[in-house]
């Protein structure tokens, strides 16, 4: 008995510290899952990362006026003994005498060198530093934009196949239904056994795209839940319903090329061209003379561990210290033909391919854009004919049921109608999605960071 109650308490801790280790069920609603997703994903973190980087830079983009600086000490020791010998006067004849002094071999230098160049691309170099600065800022936002897309309409193809599974498993429990009746009425001698044979057949042949759907349903929440930054063992729910969402913009020529100025990709085309072209604008200013300053400095200290020789008048020798203005011209490369000559015509052709490839996005963009529009206008006039045919196949295959039961109706009479009534709740349901997509992917193709409505 003892034995019993102790296994009874270990199992009871087990289970506690299983149920423990379950992990909550998440319930989002589509706003919690972008918010999540900018928090957490990690391709915009890297973007953020990137941008941070690029503000450095521009706040400190002024060190480049500060002046390279440089120091150094050596102590050195002379191998071969030096003496100096001079003529020392003095007040008897022969009145000159001369006068040998060992110069101690150790000696202590000191150098301190300064030198700050300037060009006129420098300038320019604090310019590009800026436009590199704004157009890390667009790519981060156009990859926050990208993301909040598809976590939206991952959002909402996870909604309709949910819709689509719960769909499903009714034709299969109906099915299923189907067979128990048709197995109970042969029976009871009322039909065939072949009519209940076929009902278990459709029965099993449903079951296949069940799971199907479940195995597609499970694979698009793991994808899901990596796009939100989520662990992959987490339990997600989501809380929504797939409606038809309210969007009207009116199309003129003026209105078309205010859309199409405001297209991401239009703007990211146009901010790499200008900062080609800004580099291009340096490259043409690096040719322009360079304007050196120079300062450099080394006193030299001998006998440097004789403590008297440091504060001695005249210990410390400047010998090569200079102030120094230089200024240098590279006339190579004014040569046509020559490195630098080729690089700008290499950097001009590219700045003629980006604006080139900017125009064919403009034209390829108003056509997406109008493409859009035309398919959110299909799509509106089409749910309302849908709809009616939901409401139609619901009471079609409500009324074969009823037959199938008062014995009216066949078997596939029943089935062909709860197939179509599938049919028109998928129909339905697939244009909701063609709707809300198409809208997802007209707002967030344009440029909205203020808020404005397209």
């Amino acid at each position: 008995m003892k034995k019993f109650l102790l296994l009874m308490i270990c199992l009871g801790f087990q289970l506690t510290a299983f149920s423990q280790e379950t992990p909550e069920r998440l319930s989002l609603t589509v706003e919690d899952a972008v918010r999540l997703a900018l928090e957490n994903n990690l391709g915009v973190k890297i973007e953020d990362n990137k941008v941070q980087v690029l503000r450095r830079n521009r706040d400190f983009v002024w060190n480049q006026f500060l002046p390279s600086l440089t120091v150094g000490a050596t102590l050195s020791r002379i191998n071969e003994e030096q003496k100096i010998t001079s003529f020392v006067p003095i007040p008897t004849p022969p009145f000159l005498v001369t006068q040998t002094i060992e110069i101690n071999p150790w000696n202590l230098g000191l150098s301190f060198q300064a030198q700050l160049p300037l060009t006129i691309a420098m300038f320019r170099g604090i310019e590009q530093t800026v436009i590199e600065y704004e157009n890390g800022q667009l790519s981060a936002f156009i990859a926050a934009r990208r993301l909040e897309r598809d976590v939206r309409k991952f959002f909402n193809q996870i909604l309709a196949l949910e819709e689509s599974v719960k769909i499903t498993a009714l034709r299969v429990e109906n099915a299923r239904q189907r067979f128990l009746q048709a197995e109970a009425s042969f029976r009871f001698g009322r039909i065939p056994e072949i009519n209940s044979l076929q009902a278990k057949v459709s029965w099993e042949n449903t079951k296949p795209a069940l799971r199907d759907q479940e195995l597609t349903l499970e694979n698009l929440k793991m994808t899901f839940k990596m796009l939100l930054g989520l662990p992959l063992d987490k339990e997600v729910s989501l809380s929504g319903t797939i409606e038809a969402v309210d969007f009207t913009v009116a199309i003129d020529s003026e209105n078309l090329n205010r859309l199409i100025d405001r297209r991401l990709d239009v703007l990211n085309m146009s901010a790499s061209a200008k900062a080609l072209e800004n580099a291009i604008n340096i490259q043409y200013d690096l040719l322009y003379p360079t304007l050196i300053l120079m300062l450099s400095m080394d006193p030299s200290l001998n006998d440097p561990f004789n403590s008297e020789a440091w504060t001695k008048d005249g210990a410390w020798k400047q010998r090569g210290g200079m102030v120094g203005i230089s200024l240098s011209w590279k006339l190579d490369s004014l040569i046509p033909g020559n490195k630098s000559w080729v690089n700008i015509k290499n950097m001009e052709d590219q700045l003629q391919q980006l604006r080139l490839t900017e125009a064919q996005l403009r034209m390829a963009g108003a056509v997406e854009l109008i493409n859009l529009l035309k398919r959110i206008e299909k799509s509106r006039e089409s749910l309302g004919p849908l709809q009616a045919n939901v409401d139609l196949a619901q009471r079609a295959a409500r009324l074969a049921n009823d037959g199938y039961r008062a014995g009216n109706q066949s078997l596939l009479e029943v089935q062909d109608a709860e197939l179509q009534l599938q049919t028109a709740r998928l129909q339905l349901l697939n244009e909701k999605i063609n709707l809300n997509n198409s809208i997802i992917d007209f707002i967030f193709a344009l440029d909205q960071r203020e808020g404005e409505k397209p």
